[in-house]
């Protein structure tokens, strides 16, 4: 056993014990020549090897401080802006108009993601750079220009692009895409396919002193879409079929896939119901103020007719029961 694995097995077993015992870790008691000599290769080693545990414990849980991190890390590197957070029963981006940023919403879930594997920032905060994905398709999604699947895969090549980019380890966040195909999302062969296209972009643009817009993103990611997309939208539509089929009574799903669009449908209805809420208390400000509400009275109206929808499609999937 070398010198280093020495020092890290031993180092490892009374940080376990101290943390065990919820003692207080103190260097010195263990490794008293450490402070003689401060310039120690192995002390050195020591404060690094316990200052990354003890950070990895402190990120393990996804404290609020660390997701508040990872979110504004992610908006930041997209170049978007801040948005609510609130925390939901799933991990989604919840867009209201598709031609606007300004007033997405996005859920997330803590819980699931460290289900899912994801306990450290930087991983997290790729996820949050899936979900920034989505605040960028959004219009495009909107008016058909791209698939449900080409939308989450533009997403995870963004989560590649920008891991290339800050050279961040993509191991977690990989496992955490595997699955297999479903309505809203491609199999984890595509997934990881794209993830490792975004790297790929991004290692292509930098070699060609090509300034890493997302203009210049967008560009390089379509072509290989367009190769794809045969395949892409042949398997996608075996669950667009089904979902035609059965619009009246949506069988032939998962409970998965229920459960799933039963959760999306009433986190919709959970914030449309805000939305509503607080743009009628901004238009009774305004009312008694005296000035025009116009713009609060088109969000309500748009709002309440969105919010008829979300609760018809909530008590189909409600009364739906897996094949």
């Amino acid at each position: 056993m070398s010198c280093i694995s020495y020092y890290l097995t031993k180092i490892d077993l009374l940080i376990l014990i101290a943390i065990t015992m919820d003692a207080h870790f103190d260097n010195t008691i263990y490794h008293p020549s450490f402070l003689e000599h401060e310039n120690d290769v192995t002390k050195r080693f020591f404060d690094f090897s316990f200052g990354h545990f003890m950070q990895m414990a402190h990120e393990y849980s996804l404290p609020d401080d660390v997701v508040d991190s990872a979110v504004h890390r992610a908006w930041d590197f997209m170049n978007l802006q801040e948005i609510p957070v609130v925390h939901d029963s799933l991990t989604s981006l919840y867009p209201n108009n598709p031609h606007t940023y300004s007033d997405d919403v996005f859920g997330i879930n803590v819980e699931q993601l460290k289900d899912l594997g994801i306990h450290d920032e930087n991983s997290l905060s790729l996820i949050c750079t899936h979900e920034a994905g989505h605040r960028v398709t959004q219009l495009l999604l909107h008016s058909g220009h791209i698939t449900t699947w080409e939308s989450e895969l533009t997403s995870d090549a963004l989560m590649g692009f920008r891991a290339a980019a800050e050279h961040i380890d993509t191991t977690v966040v990989s496992k955490s895409l595997q699955g297999a195909d479903c309505l809203t999302h491609p199999g984890g062969d595509l997934r990881e396919k794209y993830l490792e296209i975004g790297k790929e972009i991004w290692n292509e643009l930098d070699k060609d002193n090509i300034k890493p817009t997302m203009d210049n993103f967008l560009s390089r990611l379509d072509e290989h879409l367009k190769m794809d997309r045969s395949s892409i939208i042949a398997r996608e539509s075996v669950f667009h079929t089904n979902s035609i089929n059965n619009s009246d009574n949506f069988n032939g799903y998962t409970s998965s896939e229920i459960e799933y669009n039963k959760n999306q449908a009433q986190n919709k209805i959970d914030h449309l119901k805000s939305v509503i809420r607080d743009a009628t208390t901004i238009a009774g400000h305004k009312a008694s103020a005296g000035e025009p509400h116009n713009s609060e009275d088109y969000t309500i109206r748009t709002a309440k007719s969105e919010l008829d929808q979300a609760i018809k499609d909530k008590n189909k999937w409600a009364s739906e029961h897996p094949h």
